[in-house]
């Protein structure tokens, strides 16, 4: 199982970059999801060759995509895909910016050859967001339904550049930014890596920021030494999951 995080520029660090021509050997495309014989491999080359950069003033447009499975789950049928990637999302109240970040992800994705399912998982309740423990609660569910690879994503990030394959790469991935303020990768000792900037770039649609937990940098400064003492093992088994045309959802109350 690998790990991809997607966040836009929170605690920025500079990390090296892969470039473009070694992005394909550092991905992890290993897994053949569907065997089917009659069916050649996807390839990625024509992807990582093609320098498309997507129109922001045309994000917001509805896109044409072919339907999903229940659930939000795409499997290419013309090949067979050799990643199977979870997209889990934290969410609460904003349902402007999901409605333009499914619509745009479902056309962006499936022109990458990608098994994938998005994930949105609802924090259902009035407490200051944990978007930790959301992230939690996706991940969980998608090991639990055999996703290799899980890509860790806010819901008003966009990528607009055609090559940024959301495929795991062989160590963690960073694209915009740093999450590990405590090093808790390093810790693991796991390097974290970037794709190059020409290919790695979002935008941000436009929202209004959550209201910070005052107890945020005493959690964030535990984290380093309670990290492999919770997360998954300590959450609850409350809550419900709904298979929802275009997306999995998670209600976490």
């Amino acid at each position: 199982m690998s790990v991809a995080v997607y966040f836009p520029s929170r605690h920025a660090r500079h990390y090296s970059y892969i470039p473009l021509g070694d992005i394909k050997n550092e991905l992890n495309l290993e897994w053949p999801q569907h065997v089917n014989y009659d069916l050649k491999n996807c390839s990625y080359e024509n992807i990582l060759r093609d320098n498309n950069e997507v129109d922001i003033s045309t994000i917001t447009e509805e896109k044409h995509f072919l339907k999903p499975l229940s659930g939000g789950e795409y499997i290419p049928n013309d090949c067979t895909p050799l990643e199977k990637s979870a997209i889990i999302v934290p969410y609460r109240d904003r349902t402007y910016q999901l409605n333009i970040f499914v619509n745009y992800m479902h056309w962006y994705l499936q022109h990458q050859q990608l098994h994938y399912r998005i994930f949105i998982v609802n924090q259902n309740d009035s407490l200051p967001f944990n978007r930790a423990k959301m992230l939690n609660y996706g991940a969980k569910l998608a090991i639990k339904m055999k996703y290799h690879c899980l890509i860790l994503h806010d819901v008003d990030l966009i990528p607009i550049n055609s090559r940024n394959i959301y495929a795991c790469s062989k160590m963690p991935r960073h694209m915009s930014s740093s999450l590990d303020s405590f090093r808790r990768l390093v810790s693991n000792n796991l390097e974290p890596c970037r794709f190059s900037p020409e290919v790695s770039k979002y935008t941000m649609l436009s929202h209004k920021k959550e209201k910070a937990s005052e107890n945020r940098f005493k959690t964030l400064e535990r984290t380093k030494d309670n990290h492999k003492l919770d997360g998954l093992s300590s959450l609850s088994n409350n809550y419900v999951i709904k298979l929802e045309e275009l997306y999995t959802l998670l209600i976490i109350p």
